[in-house]
């Protein structure tokens, strides 16, 4: 004997009531897609948070401009870039020597730092 098969009633359309990809990916304009404007106030509440760690300002050479040319301020952009860099530090520890005890006194380092002997 055969397995029976399910059935099911109804339109597969009314079942099935998933979100199309436009949708899920904020394309739609309800959900601030193109067109929209969403996209550019979430970039401004973003560049607020950001921490700017240093300004340059960027000129315009003036070979560039017409004769006319009125300054109008300064209009914001933000690049984020990530810096690996060495922070070697020579320590210079101070060192005495007593004749009378025959001993050295040497400085150590400071907490947290770990170095190597002379000569290395």
């Amino acid at each position: 004997m055969a397995p029976q098969r399910a059935t099911f009633k109804g339109k597969l359309k009314e079942r099935c009531d998933h979100s199309s990809e436009k949708e899920r990916k904020g394309g739609g304009q309800a959900e601030g897609g193109e067109g929209s404007g969403q996209h550019l106030r979430n970039a401004v509440g973003k560049n607020e948070q950001i921490k700017i760690d240093r300004e340059e300002v960027v000129k315009v050479g003036a070979d560039e401009l017409p004769a006319d040319a009125e300054f109008k301020g300064y209009e914001p952009s933000i690049v984020q870039d990530v810096q690996i860099k060495s922070d070697n530090i020579r320590f210079l520890k101070e060192k005495y020597y007593s004749a009378s005890e025959q001993k050295t006194y040497l400085a150590k380092l400071p907490a947290g730092y770990v170095g190597q002997k002379w000569p290395f």
